[in-house]
């Protein structure tokens, strides 16, 4: 009806417009389509590298951690063949060569190993007051370093021992049975050694302030064991005093008369050897001072350690820390015994 009232030629034109235009279009979605399509591709090349990408370092750090893992065991295997199996802290002809001094109380320096290094403490149990033995003297020491009031401490001292002991007796500022069971949420005394340090937590007066202020890294629980009966009994009296060589500054801090200064002198003394006899505490820290402490500590070494081991890997961030609790003991197969072991990355 509309060419009827145009020109032929306009009428013509008009005809072949819609052709052309949807020659157009078709042209037009097609390079829509390969454009979306191009650009999914895009995305998923881009996603695949990115996933390929963090695979590589996941594999890497696998790698490498388990490599560093590696590392500090050797580390904790050299300790025990240095220091304590030999039982004389005396070194073998590689660690002469190799000019490692190893000490108990003292870290040795970068020992190269493999593809990267470790370093290592050993630190005699000793220093710490292992609570399943302490007397209450030695645990007022422990707790003077903080800043309680006399009856609190006195609460504490007597809950731990009335929490190792077997009675159901309680002691004058102690507890047993019958206060746990009145708690919120109830629970027996236990009336045996401690198992775990963290088990503090359930004797009356400890709280997880006083744990997190350091009175956790200052305490030890491990049982004493020996064959024999007259033997155990002398290793277990070794923990009725702490090792001067070995003790922490929080430990030392809760000695009479012991100041921060005192620490300090005492520090300076052991980074360049242990004390060998009481002459050199009386020497170095004064006749005050050592009339004061001596009740409290001791110059022998007991025959547990604390080896720690940190693997650090060339050109990688991981490093693999490595704790084991050894015992020197003759009842043992070889010589010694793994109490504990604890492995894992920083």
């Amino acid at each position: 009806m509309m060419c009827e009232r145009l020109p032929a030629d306009r009428c013509q034109k008009n005809t072949d417009m819609p052709v052309d235009s949807l020659w157009k279009n078709d042209r037009g979605i097609a390079l829509v389509f390969v454009l979306w399509v191009v650009t999914l591709l895009s995305v998923i090349v881009g996603e695949f590298c990115y996933t390929m990408r963090t695979e590589v370092n996941i594999t890497r750090n696998f790698k490498d951690t388990t490599q560093a893992r590696y590392i500090a065991r050797a580390g904790i295997n050299a300790a025990l063949i240095n220091a304590i199996a030999a039982g004389s802290g005396s070194q073998s002809e590689e660690t002469e060569t190799e000019e490692v001094t190893w000490r108990i109380n003292a870290e040795t320096p970068e020992i190269p190993f493999a593809n990267g290094y470790y370093t290592v403490r050993i630190t005699d149990e000793l220093g710490k007051v292992n609570i399943n033995y302490a007397p209450p003297r030695l645990l007022k020491v422990v707790l003077s370093s903080f800043e309680l009031d006399e009856d609190v401490i006195n609460t504490i001292v007597d809950s731990i021992q009335d929490w190792r002991d077997p009675d159901q007796f309680h002691r004058v500022n102690g507890a047993e049975d019958d206060y746990y069971q009145g708690l919120p949420e109830p629970y027996e005394c236990k009336d045996a050694d401690f198992d775990t340090v963290d088990e503090l937590l359930l004797v009356k007066g400890v709280s997880e302030d006083l744990m997190d202020a350091g009175l956790r890294d200052m305490v030890s629980v491990f049982h004493v064991e020996a064959k024999d009966k007259e033997r155990q009994s002398k290793l277990r009296a070794l923990f009725t005093r702490i090792n001067l060589n070995a003790a922490a500054d929080a430990v030392l801090r809760g000695l009479p008369g012991v100041t921060d200064e005192t620490i300090e002198i005492i520090k300076e003394y052991r980074e360049e050897s242990d004390f060998s006899s009481f002459d050199d505490v009386r020497e170095i820290l004064g006749d005050d001072i050592y009339k004061g402490i001596m009740p409290y500590i001791t110059l022998r070494r007991s025959p547990y350690c604390l080896v720690q081991c940190r693997a650090h890997i060339a050109g990688s961030e991981n490093v693999s820390v490595t704790e084991a609790l050894i015992a020197i003991n003759r009842d043992f197969d070889k010589g010694y015994g793994i109490l504990r072991w604890r492995e894992g990355n920083v």
